[in-house]
């Protein structure tokens, strides 16, 4: 039994260095690696036996995604058909990373996190001022389908470096440490302004509010929330400060014009309210019912009740419940930092689920999965 428990470590040390490269990767070859990774939870025998272990879970990772998928079909809506696909590999990622992860697999996978954003960082900077430098309105991607993601990806590297500085404040560690996730910090708040994503801004200052409250830190959190508002109305007024392409007035006007149109496509009759068209349904009938053109309703709530309704967002509601109740028992347990990451993470998808819906990507989704699985402690 040795032996095949040493070739499961390493192998669950190579999925987790391979999803923790997804978000910092060229976004095609990420999804290439991510369905890899599915494919070979879904084929392995003891893996997915791991899997399936959490029952509860399993299931309801499975209704919702043969819900999903019907929901489309019944629809015509080929995309989002493919879409649940890619859902449930999401799935099958997380519930092997929750079954998996460890506390030293985590580290590692800081470790690809913080090169790859620096990597990221450089590959944007060149985007920008190297192949596109006279294009005013360009945002750089780095890897990322568009710049919000990329944007979303920053925010969450900035997470995690901030968890460990407050940490690392505490516990005393070495300068060099706190140095090294300084520079990670820096080099992601690099990203987040070259990005031009109001809405990732928004949400790294609404984590550090959020974090500065649970620390106790009450000095500092109203200097945040006074520089946050001075940052909103210096964006509102004059969107050149930041050399922004266009001003927040004019992003949100487009947006609440994309949310009527969602919330009319959505209430439209029982039918569409109750089970939605599947996946993607915005950008489905976009053409065909005269909405705004947009890929999605560009907020997480109106788009998830646009595509699987009412009873699929009651699913996804029963299972963020069951994950985050998970993470509470952690919290009791005496895990302090997993409970305090989880809470940050929360509000970045909470925030930027108000104007975006950055985190139903599959970059954002593994990171996301690998924060929320980062203080699962299991036996290695």
């Amino acid at each position: 039994m040795k032996p095949q428990n040493t070739k499961g470590r390493k192998k669950s040390e190579i999925f987790i260095l391979l999803l923790s490269a997804i978000p910092f990767i060229d976004y095609v070859s990420g999804a290439a690696v991510f369905l890899a990774v599915a494919g070979a939870i879904v084929f392995d025998k003891s893996a997915i036996k791991t899997v399936a272990s959490d029952r509860k879970s399993f299931a309801l990772c499975a209704i919702i995604s043969a819900f999903s998928m019907l929901s489309a079909i019944v629809a015509g809506n080929l995309i989002g058909a493919a879409v649940s696909v890619g859902i449930f590999c999401f799935f099958m990622i997380l519930l092997y990373l929750k079954a998996n992860m460890t506390a030293e697999l985590f580290r590692r996978a800081e470790t690809v996190i913080s090169l790859g954003s620096a990597v990221a960082m450089l590959a944007a900077l060149f985007q920008k001022y190297v192949i596109f430098p006279d294009g005013e309105l360009y945002r750089p991607t780095a890897g990322a389908f568009n710049a919000n993601y990329f944007g979303a990806i920053a925010v969450m590297a900035s997470l995690v470096a901030l968890v460990h500085l407050f940490d690392d404040e505490k516990s005393g560690r070495s300068d060099t440490s706190k140095l090294w996730w300084m520079g990670v910090l820096a080099v992601n708040t690099v990203s987040l302004f070259i990005s031009e994503s109001r809405s990732s801004l928004l949400t790294l200052t609404a984590c550090v509010i959020a974090l500065l409250m649970l620390k106790k830190r009450y000095v500092y959190c109203g200097i945040a929330v006074a520089g946050g508002v001075a940052m909103w109305l210096t964006g509102w007024l004059s969107p050149s400060f930041f050399s922004w392409s266009n001003s927040l007035l004019y992003g949100f006007t487009e947006r609440t014009v994309i949310w009527a149109n969602a919330f009319r496509s959505f209430s439209q009759s029982p039918y569409t309210a109750l089970i939605g068209r599947g996946p993607m349904s915005y950008y489905f009938v976009m053409e065909r019912e005269g909405l705004f053109v947009a890929n999605h309703a560009h907020n997480l709530l109106l788009d998830s009740l646009i595509n699987v309704g009412i009873i699929g967002t009651a699913l996804y509601a029963l299972l963020a419940a069951r994950i985050y109740g998970i993470v509470y028992r952690k919290r009791r347990e005496g895990d302090g930092n997993g409970f305090m990451l989880s809470v940050l993470l929360t509000v970045q998808v909470l925030t930027q689920g108000i104007a975006d819906v950055t985190i139903v990507w599959h970059q954002c989704a593994v990171l996301a999965a690998l924060i929320m699985t980062s203080r699962f402690k299991t036996k290695a």
